[in-house]
């Protein structure tokens, strides 16, 4: 009897204990199965029903005939799915089964099945080696991820690098992160399952020191104005026209026809995206990344009229549109250069630094360097034209023979900067917005001092970090750039006044040249200044004044008699 009761007891426990296993192992709140790392939905038939159409968030997958349909494909990001089963009985639509599926990533394969996107390259969350776990680690900080989820397949990963690794991307990632300085690590969470764990942010907030102010951004973007910014004024009556076509076209972009799609939530994913060729993809509809993505496409449209346009031309017009709609904000870089921080990351709560600063509001443009320089590469991919951003220092002198920055900081009068490097024609040129106006006190007047130039011409720039290490070569523009057959580049005194005459003879009310150094040395040594030589006359017409605007450059203001 007493074996009897025992083998009963067994009997018990064991269907007992495995309904018990099965109802924890399994959701009894879904129809999803999980087996072998694939997902299966199952329900039940309906009759009279031939096929059933299954949906996902609202987009049809697939028609099948059974009960039941694999849909591990579909399962990617941790988050929410909308499931739903219909099928058509004569003529009406019904609905078989709907459920909200939450979905987590939990082998291996689910973790490879999600993708992300960095530097030019496709990676997933199964980690092999500690160099992507450097990328995923740098990833998350461009996407302001607060925690992220891995699948950790690499035994030398040490996971106490967390912090150094975010040190090592704001120093050498070109971008400003906008981390605060917590401690960083990842954690194990079960089996081989990681994550990345207190990683925050400075977002924008009120603050009133500089005109960018900033306020926190909804969850589709980073970065938003507020109105009420007092910077220096363009001169508009120096600036140029934009190159255009004889006869318009409807713009097409080479983005467009990328075969390679990410998807984007905020402006620095953004960026990333599209200056490695990537078309930008975006699920939350009108985000402030979209906005500004978009509006980068109707400026271009605007001054790029036609697709008959050279990458030259189109180049050029992106350089006189930045330069001649965007101010600087002296304030910010006064507040920068004021509070002598060491580390940039506090400097992320500021939209300047940032494509909001150039493109999200049009009637308010306002940016340092940084957002400058993003906003210059992006316009110019968007065309089809290879543009990257490059970091490093700028001065208003030469770098000092012997100056090693690691050990000895930046020579007095540098400081950090960011500019471009574009190609056009197979050859490489450096391009900077930043510079390329001139200040007078309370305007800023457009130049193309650093338009098309080489690293040798570029003596006051050191790059630090570019993603292309190709040479570059000087376009010379100034030479190149002809007023009824004369170029605006000026080697003797005979040449500058045959320039001049050709100006006066087209009426116009302002030019900028370029005088050779022998040509200024030559009048500063016959007249005692320059002014004498630019002061020219020619019976009812005559230069008024004039602005040097450095390398040789100046910008001559004319006048004529009515």
């Amino acid at each position: 009897m007493k074996k009897f009761i025992v083998c009963l007891c067994l009997i018990v426990i064991v269907l007992c204990g495995g309904y018990l296993v099965n109802y924890f192992l399994t959701d009894p709140n879904t129809n999803v199965e999980s087996k072998n790392s694939k997902y299966y939905l199952t329900w039940t038939a309906r009759e009279g029903a031939a096929e059933y159409d299954i949906y996902i968030d609202d987009s049809l997958i697939k028609t099948v005939a059974t009960t039941k349909t694999e849909i591990t494909e579909y399962l990617i990001d941790d988050k929410t799915y909308d499931l739903e089963v219909t099928t058509t009985i004569g003529e009406d639509k019904v609905t078989v089964y709907q459920e909200d599926y939450v979905y987590q990533a939990k082998s291996k394969a689910d973790f490879m099945r999600k993708k992300f996107f960095m530097n030019g390259e496709i990676y997933d969350y199964n980690i092999e080696s500690y160099e992507e776990f450097e990328v995923f680690v740098w990833y998350n900080i461009l996407y302001r991820s607060s925690s992220a989820r891995f699948f950790n397949s690499c035994s030398n990963i040490n996971l106490a690098n967390v912090n150094r690794l975010a040190a090592e991307y704001i120093t050498s990632y070109p971008e400003y992160p906008g981390l605060e300085s917590k401690s960083r690590y990842a954690m194990k969470i079960s089996g081989d399952i990681y994550s990345l764990v207190n990683f925050e942010y400075y977002l924008p907030t009120d603050f009133t020191l500089s005109t960018a102010n900033c306020t926190r951004a909804d969850n589709n973007g980073l970065f938003e104005f507020k109105l009420g910014k007092s910077q220096a004024e363009k001169a508009e009556i120096y600036n140029m026209p934009y190159e255009a076509a004889a006869t318009a076209s409807t713009r097409t972009f080479p983005i467009d026809s990328s075969s390679l799609k990410i998807k984007v939530y905020n402006t620095e994913q953004l960026f990333m995206a599209v200056q490695h060729g990537a078309m930008p993809v975006f699920p939350n509809s009108g985000c402030v990344a979209e906005v500004v993505y978009n509006n980068a496409r109707e400026i271009l449209r605007e001054i790029n009229n036609s697709d008959s346009l050279t990458d030259y031309q189109k180049t050029l017009n992106i350089y006189r549109y930045i330069c001649m709609n965007v101010k600087y904000d002296n304030i910010l870089f006064d507040y920068m250069s004021a509070i002598n921080n060491s580390s940039v990351r506090t400097f992320g709560k500021f939209s300047p630094f940032y494509l909001e600063g150039v493109l999200y509001d049009l009637d308010n443009q306002i940016a340092v360097c940084d957002g400058l320089s993003k906003a210059f590469a992006l316009m110019c991919n968007i065309e089809g034209i290879e543009a990257t951003k490059v970091n490093g220092f700028a001065g208003s002198a030469e770098w000092p023979n012997g100056w090693i920055y690691d050990n000895q900081g930046l020579p007095p009068g540098w400081g950090d900067h960011a500019w471009n490097k574009v190609k056009i024609d197979d050859n490489y040129y450096m391009v900077d917005t930043t510079w390329g106006t001139a200040s007078d006190g309370d305007f800023e007047m457009l130049t193309h001092t650093y338009f098309l130039v080489s690293e040798e011409t570029l003596t006051t720039h050191r790059a630090t970090y570019c993603y292309d290490d190709a040479q570059t070569t000087d376009y010379d523009y100034y030479e190149k750039t002809m007023i009824k057959g004369v170029s605006i580049y000026a080697e003797t005194k005979a040449e500058y006044e045959i320039l001049i005459q050709k100006v006066f003879e087209e009426r116009r009310s302002f030019i900028e040249i370029k005088l050779s150094a022998e040509l200024i040395a030559a009048a500063e040594a016959e007249y005692g200044t320059i002014k004498n030589l630019l002061g020219c006359k020619n019976g009812l017409s005559q230069v008024a004044t004039y602005f040097a605007l450095g390398n040789g450059t100046y910008l001559l203001q004319l006048t004529y008699v009515a």
